[in-house]
């Protein structure tokens, strides 16, 4: 079973001093230990470099270009990236338009397109609310994992 992971779990993960740190790690690890593949898009990672590299004054890590590669390096090497091939723009704009989706919220479509393009049916996200109006979607916090949200 694939199972994606949000671009707030990757800055999490890396954010030793966030208190979501320690429940994100134990929340991953749990789904490793049960052999769930871990995935991730494009998108999370241009997300993520966008905040891991911002200043911390606006809700950022400061990290340098160097460390933000070498935090993707991580991601990279540590879960499966979804390929960007397939049909995630047509996904994209259906599913904008079904759900009528405005702002910043067009980069979680995005997302959501991305995983429904590849037949991931699973995201683990601190913003689960962000995504449950796409029904094709089961979002869990990693509270509802470690909860045995994903456990049947």
């Amino acid at each position: 079973m694939q199972t994606a992971l949000d671009t707030n779990i990757f800055v999490y993960l890396v954010d030793g001093r966030s208190p979501f740190h320690l429940v994100t790690l134990e929340a991953v690890a749990h789904l490793q230990r049960r052999g769930v593949e871990l995935v991730f898009t494009v998108q999370n990672v241009i997300e993520f470099w966008s905040v891991v590299t911002r200043p911390v004054e606006t809700k950022g890590l400061s990290l340098t270009t160097s460390e933000a590669a070498a935090r993707v390096e991580w991601i990279q090497q540590s879960f499966t990236l979804l390929s960007e091939q397939g049909e995630i723009y047509p996904q994209w704009k259906r599913l904008v338009l079904e759900y009528g989706v405005r702002g910043k919220q067009v980069h979680d479509a995005h997302i959501a397109a991305a995983l429904v393009a590849a037949g991931v049916s699973h995201l683990i996200t601190w913003n689960a609310k962000d995504f449950k109006r796409f029904k094709s979607l089961t979002a869990l916090t990693p509270g509802e994992v470690l909860a045995g949200g994903l456990d049947q």
